[in-house]
């Protein structure tokens, strides 16, 4: 119920989404990665096509098509694919031309899934200052480590809990990081 909105957003099939990623929770994982990380993918596509850099270009692209195509968002899918080509047989015209309704598609998503990041503090208890100490004594042990599994776990049973707004963005960032696997950052935020 939480996530019938879903099935009412424009350029979203839920049923492709689902088939894709094999369940419901792979699917909104899969979800929350690509809103997650679209400001900065979307930047990385723009940088490469700044640049007249075609190679990188085409495999910004090809990144795209993919998880665009994982969470059912399959005209987003078709046009990076299209621009994949496009790269692959350096069409620099065909590129040029069709650039900027592909971004321009691709960023309407920040505004189509924004629910996702909305916060559900209501329901959430406090968080006990031990156990949040523990969190990242843990932490300490496992980011060295580059152990993902257990960051993972510590970082989103952290996330379930209701935070002050200091520790709910430094565990936020945590978890953006974690998923770009940038330990050394990670490890910064954890000292500081």
């Amino acid at each position: 119920e939480e996530y019938a909105w879903l099935y009412e957003t424009e350029g979203l099939s839920v049923s492709e989404g689902e088939r894709f990623c094999g369940s419901k929770e792979a699917f909104l994982k899969a979800l929350a990665t690509f809103y997650e990380t679209l400001p900065e993918k979307a930047a990385e596509i723009e940088t490469a096509y700044t640049k007249d850099d075609l190679e990188m270009y085409t495999i910004k692209v090809h990144a795209l098509k993919s998880s665009a195509r994982v969470i059912g968002a399959s005209a987003l899918s078709k046009m990076a694919e299209a621009l994949e080509d496009a790269g692959n047989r350096k069409d620099k015209e065909f590129i040029s031309k069709n650039h900027a309704p592909l971004m321009e598609e691709y960023h309407k998503y920040e505004d189509r899934l924004k629910r996702l990041s909305e916060k559900k503090e209501e329901n959430k208890p406090p968080i006990d200052p031990e156990e949040l100490k523990g969190a990242y004594e843990a932490l300490h042990d496992v980011v060295p480590a580059m152990d993902y599994d257990s960051a993972e776990m510590i970082i989103t049973e952290v996330l379930g809990y209701s935070l002050e707004e200091k520790e709910q963005k430094k565990f936020e960032e945590l978890f953006r990081l974690l998923k770009k696997l940038d330990w050394d950052s990670m490890e910064e935020l954890i000292n500081e």
